[in-house]
Order: C-alpha cells, then sequence, then structure tokens
C-alpha cells in the first residue's frame, strides 16, 4: 500500500533537515512518543522542536523508506502504520515501527518505536 502524501512530506522534511517545517506539520493538539524518547509529548511545540533538533542532529539521515504500511481511514481522519527505515550519509540505517494519525494536512498522533 502506498505512502500518505502527509508521511512523504514529512520524510523529505526530516531528510532536508527543515525543522520549521516539521513543526508545521503537526497539529496544535498533537501527540508524540519519539523513537528516542520514553515520554510523550504533548501539544509543546518547543519539546517538539527540542526533540527534532536532537534526532535530526545526531542522525545524518539521507533518506526514508516506508514498509509494511497499513492505512485506514475514520471519517476525516487516515491511520498509517507500518514500519520505516532511517538510512544515514555513512551507509548505516535503524528501524522503527510508526503510527501517524492525521487529516492528510495535520499530525494529531504520531508513535514511534525503535527495534533493531
Amino acid at each position: 500500500m502506498t505512502t500518505s502524501s502527509l508521511l512523504q512530506k514529512w520524510a523529505t522534511h526530516v531528510c532536508k533537515k527543515d525543522i520549521n517545517s516539521i513543526l508545521q506539520l503537526y497539529h496544535v493538539n498533537f501527540y508524540i512518543k519519539p523513537t528516542l524518547y520514553d515520554y510523550v509529548i504533548n501539544g509543546d511545540k518547543n519539546e517538539l522542536q527540542k526533540y527534532f533538533n536532537h534526532f535530526i542532529g545526531k542522525n545524518d539521515i539521507t533518506s526514508i523508506e516506508f514498509t509494511g504500511t497499513y492505512t485506514q481511514t475514520y471519517g476525516y481522519l487516515i491511520m498509517d502504520m507500518g514500519n520505516y527505515r532511517f538510512k544515514t550519509k555513512n551507509n548505516k540505517y535503524f528501524d522503527a515501527n510508526y503510527t501517524f494519525i492525521h487529516d492528510n494536512e495535520s499530525i494529531f498522533i504520531h508513535h514511534s518505536s525503535h527495534f533493531n
């Protein structure tokens, strides 16, 4: 199944290290359980910016590959679940599971868990 256009935008912004564009994708009342944190960030864009500065600063990501994507629509909401592989500049990679709940304009919920 194909990945939603919002997730493709998110991946493009992460690879370009465009923090401001990443932040704009998240709804004002978002929830995120980030890959590298063991707690939830709730609606705090400053905390979300700190996280992405850390995540992007720690990893020189050049591409993100989505696999095993399942998409379900609930009224105006879209849920995308699957795995993503973050490839880095030095030809390393790490994998994570993800869930995004969004309306193809804003991300409401984002969960990510590292698994390798």
